[in-house]
This record gives structure tokens, sequence and C-alpha cells, in this order.
């Protein structure tokens, strides 16, 4: 099957890779291991060059109303991919009917992170539903996000009485990590993108704990980049300054992870990318309570997992236990991942997923009866402007057809007086 996979992100490991670039790499080779012919549609970055697997589309502008316009449905038409799966659902939003079965792949809720950045525009539910009943499926990473979702998807249209929803665990390309050499363990690391969710307040106590177990910090934190889709603001982007593959062997070398998030609503529904890749590179990580992986990091002893850093620092028998997780994690990761049924799932899920068919009213119908109204409104408009226009020329022509028809007359007078 020819699968196009849609999305802002570069995987290009030159280069700084985000959460979502991990997550696009590692469906990308849990497709090509399935036998796929796999393509990847990403925003075309000048700074960026496209590696291989990968192709270009173009962002022209992002208007007022928060609608994109760009050459997605041209490239689209002419890859003429057997199954589309899109990463950002605001991609979705303007895409054409596809003739092929078209997934959405969810990372988390993002309204508690849009809440924060200031957009809070209730418009941007029914956006989303409007653009996610254009999908015949969906794909979630975490056991939470698949009931979060399901409800989505239900507004979105999705037939309940079909099982459209896949929770496929967020697998990275096995060979990117490659544990071979000797592990330094004489430093924790921390990276990923710098969210106000990540927590810093007790860093600097949790460094002089470490320093008793003759362990110093690496900091690799990057500030995160804003879309410019809807929900979203501004394009811009930043990273760590490192090449992933430069960041991969930074954190092979050390002996923890510090993965601490304050608890909120957006990291209770999501699964948080760099703790999967700081557990393939074999360490062990310091993990907040009461997220969709501290059950798992407790019951294979990936990690160790707190409610706050003071409590761990007050502990530090949990932190002396934390370095002993290190042997053989890679294998009791594999417990949780369970690669293989991963494969078989998402095989049989992208070769009995059909396309839906007619939806009855739905919650984004409404946007979309919006959308034509406002289409036969401009429609209007544009005719009445053209008729203003029109009758504005009419004017003007009779204005003038009446001032030459006065000098005629009082031409022919003149010549009658004569």
């Amino acid at each position: 099957m020819k699968v196009v996979i849609v999305s802002l992100e570069h995987v290009n490991r030159d280069y700084s890779l985000s959460g979502g670039a991990l997550r696009v790499a590692g469906i990308t080779d849990l497709l090509k291991e399935a036998g796929h012919d796999v393509t990847v549609l990403r925003k075309t970055r000048e700074d960026v060059p496209f590696c291989e697997g990968e192709k270009g589309f173009e962002i022209y502008k992002i208007r007022e109303d928060g609608k994109i316009e760009h050459n997605l449905n041209e490239e689209l038409r002419t890859l003429n991919p057997e199954c589309v799966i899109v990463e950002q659902w605001g991609l979705i939003d303007e895409l054409e009917k596809l003739d092929c079965p078209l997934i959405c792949d969810f990372h988390g809720s993002l309204i508690w992170e849009n809440s924060f950045r200031g957009y809070t525009d209730r418009q941007q539910i029914l956006t989303k539903l409007y653009a996610l009943q254009k999908c015949d499926g969906f794909l979630v990473p975490g056991e939470r996000q698949y009931y979060y979702f399901l409800a989505w998807a239900m507004m979105a249209g999705v037939p309940m009485q079909e099982d459209r929803i896949l929770q496929l665990k967020l697998h990275l390309p096995r060979d990117w990590y490659d544990l071979r050499g000797e592990n330094n363990r004489n430093k924790i690391v921390c990276g990923g993108g710098l969210w106000p969710w990540v927590n810093m307040e007790d860093r600097e106590a949790l460094k002089e704990a470490a320093q008793n177990l003759n362990l110093r910090f690496e900091d690799y934190y990057y500030k995160p980049a804003k879309t410019g889709l809807h929900p979203g603001a501004g394009l811009d982007a930043s990273s760590s300054g490192k090449s992933h593959y430069e960041i991969v062997q930074a954190y092979q070398d050390a002996a923890l992870a510090f993965d601490c998030y304050h608890l909120s609503r957006e990291r209770q529904l999501a699964i948080t990318t760099r703790t999967v890749e700081y557990l393939y590179c074999g360490i062990p990580v310091i993990y907040s309570r009461g997220l969709e992986l501290s059950r798992v990091i407790e019951e294979l002893r990936l990690g160790v997992v707190t409610n706050s850093v003071t409590e761990l620092i007050q502990n530090p028998e949990d932190l002396k236990g934390a370095l002993d997780c290190s042997e053989g994690l890679r294998e009791r990761l594999e417990i949780y991942l369970q690669h293989d049924k991963s494969l078989e799932d998402l095989s049989h899920f992208l070769k009995h997923l059909k396309p839906k068919g007619e939806l009855e009213d739905t919650l984004g119908s409404l946007e979309e009866q919006k959308r034509e109204y406002r289409r036969k409104a401009k429609r209007f408009e544009d005719e009445a402007n053209y008729f203003r226009k029109e009758c504005e020329r009419l004017k003007k022509e009779n204005s003038f057809r009446q001032e030459e028809k006065q000098n005629y007359r009082e031409l022919f007078l003149k010549r009658s007086l004569d």
C-alpha cells in the first residue's frame, strides 16, 4: 500500500527533531516494516533540506479567519496515495475529498495548551469537528487518549458501531538507538520542548542531590515552535541547536533522565514523547505520578515515579534505585510496546479501513452549514457589489449622456438662430 504521512514536522536527523517528528518517524518505520511504500509529505523549510522519503508542500498564507492556503491537494493528487495519515488536524480543514481512507493521528488534546497561549476561540471546537468528520479513522498512542478521542470521533459522526480508532503505542525506529558501547553513567539529562508544564522549580535542589551520587546535569531543552495552524499562532521554529544524532548520543551516555511535568489536563491526556525516547536510549526516567506512563514505569521498573521532586530528594534511596533500573531496561520497555502486536494491529487496521460513507447530522455539520451560508452570503455580497458598481457606472454614463444631449441641444439652438 502507498501511504502518505502529512505533517508540519521534518524527520531529518541532521537537525533537531520535535516530539511530533519522532511520532512521524515511528509510524513510518512500522509501515515500512509491514511492507508499505511510505512518503512523508511535510511543510517545506528553507533551513532544513529534505531527507530520503520526504517531499514538500507549501503553506502560502494563514488568513485572518485562521484558514490555511496551501497546495496539499495538488501534491496529494500527484502522489496518488492509497491511504493518507495526517499529523496535525488543522491541515485537514481544507483538504478536498480523497479517493482513499484518511486517518488523523493524535497526540494530545491541545485545548489546555491553546488556552495557555491565549487562544480560547470557541470556534476551534466546531472547526476541529468539521475537520475530523472528514476522517475515516484515527490513531492514538495512549489508552486515555483512546477514550478521549473516541468522544471526539462520535461527535464528528464516526459510526459508533464501528471500531475506527487504533491505539498505536509510541514506537520509534529501533535502529536509531544503538546501545553498543559503555554507558558512562555520570550524568542526568533533561531535554525536549521547554513547555510551561515542565517542572523546573526544584531542579536546582535535585542537582545537589545528584551530586551526592556523582552525577551532573546536562540540559538539552529547546523552546517549542508555534505552528500557526488553527488552533495556534505565528510561524516560527527553534531547537536545541544539536542534531538528533548528537542528542541521542548524549542521552545514551546518561544514567538518568529528568522528565517531570506539572499535572495539567494537557499532560493527563498526552503521551510524553521524550519519555519514550529516553527509554529507547536505555536510561531510566524520573517521572511525575498521575501521567499516562506512570503506572507502566512503576510496574516495569523503567524509572522512578514521584509526586514531586521534593519528595524524591527526601527519599534518596528512590533516586539510587532508579539507577539500578537501567539493567535490561530496553527488554522491559518491549514488554510495554509489544512491537510485533503493534505491527500486526496496524496492518490489520489499514487493510480493513474503508471510507465511512455519508454521515448523519453531526456537530461538525453545523460548521459545514455555516461555511455554506458564508459562501452563499459571499456570493450575494459579490453580486451586490457588482450591481452596485454597475449602477454607479450607468449613473456616470447616463450623466455623460445627459450632458452630451444638452450640448447637442444647445448647439442645435445656436445654429437655428444663426
